[in-house]
């Protein structure tokens, strides 16, 4: 997630090991469920605007590129958003530009949800504790 602090931390290290498989989790937003519904907490680009989600895709790809040296491995997103259209096909297309796999696209990636490192669930999973405290 290159709009964030620790991208630029975790930049570095992924320099440093460039045997290491770094994949562009891209961030147009988070919503979080309350009362039945999902709200938005923040957004970055309107979900059913092609062309503003184009233009963040290409956006936080150039941050990824001037943070990692590189271009990313593999794609995903923030919640699973790329799962809907519009935002599916803008990053089906990039991940072809690309050539790189994008998560659940393509079955080269696996999904894995053993883990998340987001503080409401920390007592569920042991790893998130060790790792964060």
């Amino acid at each position: 997630m290159v709009r964030w602090p620790a991208a630029a931390e975790a930049a570095a290290y992924a320099r440093k090991h460039q045997d290491l498989a770094l994949g562009l989790h891209f961030d147009l937003g988070e919503w979080i469920y309350r009362e039945g519904t999902w709200l938005p907490a923040y957004e970055v680009a309107p979900a059913d605007d092609v062309k503003a989600v184009m233009e963040e895709a290409a956006r936080q790809l150039a941050a990824f590129r001037q943070l990692a040296g590189r271009d990313p491995t593999h794609l995903d997103s923030h919640q699973h958003v790329h799962l809907r259209e519009p935002i599916r096909s803008v990053l089906i297309d990039l991940a072809g530009e690309l050539a790189v796999p994008l998560r659940h696209n393509d079955p080269r990636i696996r999904y894995s949800g053993n883990f998340y490192g987001y503080a409401p669930f920390p007592s569920r999973h042991s790893a998130y504790r060790r790792i964060c405290g």
